[in-house]
């Protein structure tokens, strides 16, 4: 089959509009509990009822095992961030699976949209709220690593989670919707299927073609430490809940199936007698992971990290990098960077360069080492604006010069990534990126971290890096004399 042939989509397969007649559709709405589970895993199991709405719910409560009322999600991401692992499967193919899902879908929307559309999200599905803005006034009678001059950017004490005071946490809050010990008093946390699954999200999702087969979704949901805040303890004022902190309640799925017309359900099914068959194209995310050692201060460290890839047709790669072995006691750093970002952090350095070697040749004549270049790329790779404010890309000491930032308003250098984007130009997903040969994709990296000092917080410690890499998926669905057949590739 020629993966880069166009044959009819399936949503111009699903053109709603009639000419002759006037055509119905209508919508029947289930609740699906899981068929089994543990503390971290669910399992679902969808019926092949005409088509998937991308608007179906994932739904649950989070209940905290701590007393009082200061244990929140996510800051950044709510309950999204509690979701480790999100897989659709028919019978054997793994149709799409996701791991680290919350760093993937935070590069992949949350970075990417500005606080006036997440506020929607954030407050209405995922249970938490975040504001940034320049501080109003001055702190006075601290020292420079936590001082706040007019004009920076800061936590707003509007947000869902406010550091407090400057000088001594004070007034530290998480306004957030709570996590008490009363799961059925909590919010009800939802992530729409068509977040969870690209491959619902991209098209009308033909479930009723798979009724041969058994259609699961797969939940693995993170530790508390992972995705929730805790501001019971005094210094650093806020940090990670421990795990155990959390456990998970009223765990299922909201579905909505468009019930379409006999004539409409007809039309798909015979695109799959063609030759090739109906083809379902969609991007995945293939996560690697890789490990830095400790370089010491004022030394570069380079790695050359091979990511493989091999016979994948790759669109964007990012790479995220967090420190590891940093501890949150508010003098080792980053502190209440890590407070803030928990498990979506993405730590940079005083200098970070790098190249990309794809099938053979590198991409950049030189090393890209200037950060407003760097960040021009990650747009690039990710082909919009990422809205993420400058406090959390730069890590450099101009940026505390000039008052924009410190390590103290635990938003520098927070989320500093590093992309390339490997698109065609092509808007297509199968055919729309470059196919990697036999030379395996190598991510050529550099950094030279400062010394801990107040300014800078510790940059030379391990690196736990992991590679998000935007690939072309599809799977394939054909009428043959056995049946249905359903392959993924």
């Amino acid at each position: 089959m020629d993966l880069y042939s166009t044959p009819d989509d399936i949503n111009d397969l699903m053109d709603y509009t009639v000419v002759d007649a006037p055509t119905r559709m209508d919508v029947r709405s289930d609740t699906i509990d899981p068929l089994n589970s543990s503390a971290f895993n669910y399992r679902f199991r969808l019926e092949p009822t005409s088509v998937l709405g991308r608007d179906s719910l994932l739904l649950f409560k989070l209940q905290s095992s701590a007393g009082g009322n200061a244990i929140r999600a996510s800051l950044m991401a709510g309950g999204l961030a509690g979701i480790k692992t999100a897989r659709l499967s028919v019978g054997d193919q793994i149709v799409e699976e996701t791991r680290d899902f919350d760093k993937v879908k935070f590069h992949d929307f949350v970075s990417t949209r500005d606080r006036s559309e997440l506020s929607r999200f954030h407050s209405r599905y995922w249970g938490c709220d975040f504001t940034s803005e320049p501080s109003q006034t001055s702190a006075s009678g601290v020292g420079a690593l936590e001082s706040a001059s007019t004009g920076q950017i800061v936590m707003s004490d509007k947000s869902g989670t406010y550091f407090g005071d400057p000088a001594n946490y004070a007034g530290a809050v998480i306004r957030n919707q709570s996590i008490t010990t009363a799961a059925a008093d909590n919010y009800q946390i939802g992530i729409r299927l068509g977040r969870l699954f690209e491959c619902i999200n991209s098209q009308n999702f033909p479930v009723f073609l798979f009724d041969q087969y058994r259609i699961y979704i797969d939940i693995e949901f993170h530790d508390a430490s992972h995705f929730v805040n805790d501001i019971t303890v005094a210094h650093p004022g806020i940090q990670s809940a421990t795990d155990g902190t959390i456990s998970f309640h009223d765990v299922k799925l909201q579905v909505d199936y468009h019930i379409l017309p006999t004539e409409m359900l007809e039309k798909i099914r015979q695109s799959t007698l063609q030759e090739g068959g109906l083809r379902l194209e969609y991007p995945v995310y293939k996560v690697i992971e890789k490990t830095l050692t400790a370089p010491g201060a004022g030394v570069q460290q380079q790695a050359d990290l091979r990511l493989g890839l091999s016979d994948l047709e790759v669109h964007e790669i990012t790479m995220v990098k967090q420190l590891t072995g940093v501890t949150l006691d508010g003098t080792t750093f980053p502190g209440r960077n890590r407070s803030l970002m928990l498990g979506l952090a993405s730590d940079g350095a005083a200098s970070e360069e790098y190249n990309v070697t794809v099938n053979g040749e590198d991409q950049f004549p030189f090393f890209y080492s200037s950060k407003a270049s760097q960040h021009h790329l990650q747009e690039l790779a990710v082909g919009q604006e990422v809205r993420m404010e400058r406090a959390f890309y730069y890590t450099d000491q101009n940026d505390i010069d000039s008052g924009l930032t410190t390590i103290g308003s635990g938003l520098q250098g927070t989320y500093s990534t590093l992309g390339i984007s490997l698109r065609n130009g092509n808007p297509l997903v199968v055919g729309g990126g470059t196919v990697q040969g036999a030379y395996p994709v190598v991510f050529r990296y550099k950094r030279t971290p400062v010394a801990h000092s107040a300014n800078n917080g510790t940059q030379n410690g391990a690196m736990e890096v992991k590679f998000l890499c935007k690939v072309s998926g599809q799977t394939v669905v054909q009428s043959t004399v056995k049946g249905m057949e359903v392959v993924t590739m």
